[in-house]
């Protein structure tokens, strides 16, 4: 599918809000998983309203301009020269899954995502977090190459789809290593505690 890459790239973007204008599958609802680029002097209003912050870069962030009460604010470093779309590697997977054990007990939703361009590591946060909560990979990739810009390559994601497929899908990627049920019920209110998963992740589980 050709896709049509925005002539301007917004600072910060609802993941939430460009899935249902890229693609009629379902997703998940607005305003709660922010993305976007080095937070610089942004206010809380431009960052789109966030409880959590979660900065991918090796620096650190200055929060301190943001009124109280601030974000939770959580470093989960990946250097930019790293290659982060190959998820097979036990790098790419550990960091991922520290980045989610995080989702099991220190987040509040809105979450923001960022790094420094917001496309390479926050796009692959992004998309395997999509992949946990059960969207279509054809969704995660038009999201991706719409966020991305025209830097954004479908080629570098498809690798990221490759190293969690050849592990047996995303389930069995983070087996032993986080609670992805967890991680879905964030995002997925009807998700039981059981692990009988309604509407969205039965509708979509078939694509991983």
């Amino acid at each position: 599918m050709a896709h049509a890459r925005s002539e301007k790239i917004r600072l910060v973007r609802d993941v939430g809000e460009d899935l249902v204008k890229l693609t009629p599958e379902p997703s998940i609802a607005l305003n709660l998983l922010l993305r976007g680029p080095a937070l610089g002097r942004m206010t809380h209003e431009q960052l789109g309203w966030p409880r959590t912050i979660i900065n991918l870069r090796v620096e650190t962030d200055d929060i301190s301009h943001l009124p109280e009460p601030r974000p939770i604010h959580l470093h989960c470093p990946m250097a930019n020269k790293s290659n982060v779309y190959d998820t097979h590697t036990s790098d790419v997977r550990t960091w991922l899954a520290n980045i989610f054990r995080q989702f099991e007990t220190d987040v509040e939703l809105p979450i923001l995502v960022h790094c420094k361009a917001g496309r390479d590591r926050t796009g692959v946060v992004v998309a395997v977090l999509l992949l946990i909560i059960g969207v279509p990979k054809e969704a995660i990739m038009e999201e991706f190459l719409e966020a991305g810009g025209e830097n954004a390559r479908s080629s570098d994601l498809q690798r990221s789809f490759d190293g969690i497929v050849n592990r047996g899908g995303v389930d069995k990627y983070f087996e032993g290593l986080i609670d992805v049920d967890v991680v879905r019920r964030l995002f997925i209110p009807n998700v039981s505690a059981d692990g009988s998963f309604l509407d969205l992740h039965n509708l979509c589980r078939k694509h991983f």
